[in-house]
């Protein structure tokens, strides 16, 4: 909605609270994205590998509980994040002269010292990325 407006109204520039929103989502639907294409490829495994026991083992209720996993781990492992990141001190306009936002343009804006939330974003990022790769390829050459 926000880059509809800038195309209308021709204004790149965004508020502080809506760059953090924003920076909010776009992380958090990112890190459960990611999830859930490792719980798919999970699924798959389950219904190529196992297909005696798929039927028993998936059923409506456990792909409720999958989807509401993915987002509710995406939602605790970003939120101690975004809660770091709202700690630092922000001083200025607090307009932010983009159209889009992330944790680095955030982090540019604060006047204290950055380095935990980037050791902090480095470290929630490699566990992501390792754990949940590591289950995709496993599952992926097992079905390979």
């Amino acid at each position: 909605p926000k880059l509809l407006l800038i195309f209308l109204l021709g204004s790149q520039n965004i508020s502080f609270a809506a760059c953090f929103i924003q920076a909010f989502f776009f992380i958090f639907l990112g890190a459960a994205g990611f999830i859930f294409i490792a719980v798919v490829s999970l699924d798959r495994y389950m219904a190529i590998c196992k297909p005696l026991h798929y039927l028993a083992i998936m059923n409506l209720r456990i792909c409720f509980f999958l989807i509401t996993a993915c987002f509710a781990s995406g939602f605790t492992l970003i939120t101690g994040l975004m809660v770091k990141v709202s700690q630092l001190s922000f001083c200025g306009p607090h307009v932010i002269p983009h159209f889009f936002c992330d944790l680095s343009l955030l982090a540019h804006l604060s006047f204290s010292d950055t380095k935990s939330v980037e050791m902090l974003a480095f470290f929630l990022t490699l566990c992501i990325l390792l754990t949940f790769l590591i289950i995709i390829i496993f599952t992926k050459s097992n079905i390979i």
